[in-house]
């Protein structure tokens, strides 16, 4: 064990130490392990980096959509579906 480290003991809800066990486990990692990266992002004041949203599955919707060329001159069409607004 590493000299620079303590021991200590926290209390948790069965339940969020299950999620955390579960969670460590899929991520190949100690309990102790994930709990550290926790507490670092929250004293690091929750940054976010580039390498954390690179992976980031909302992001596939970029682009995905029809793009619509001229939808601020023409909005009325393509909120109503009306053709005369063109």
């Amino acid at each position: 064990m590493h000299k620079d480290y303590i021991t200590t003991n926290i209390r948790m809800p069965k339940k969020l130490w299950i999620s955390l066990r579960h969670k460590a486990l899929q991520e190949g990692k100690s309990l102790a392990a994930l709990l550290r990266e926790g507490a670092q992002y929250v004293l690091e004041g929750r940054k976010s980096t580039k390498v954390q949203f690179k992976n980031d599955p909302f992001l596939k919707i970029i682009g995905a959509g029809n793009a619509i060329q001229d939808g601020a001159v023409k909005h009325d069409r393509d909120i109503y579906g009306n053709k005369n607004f063109c």
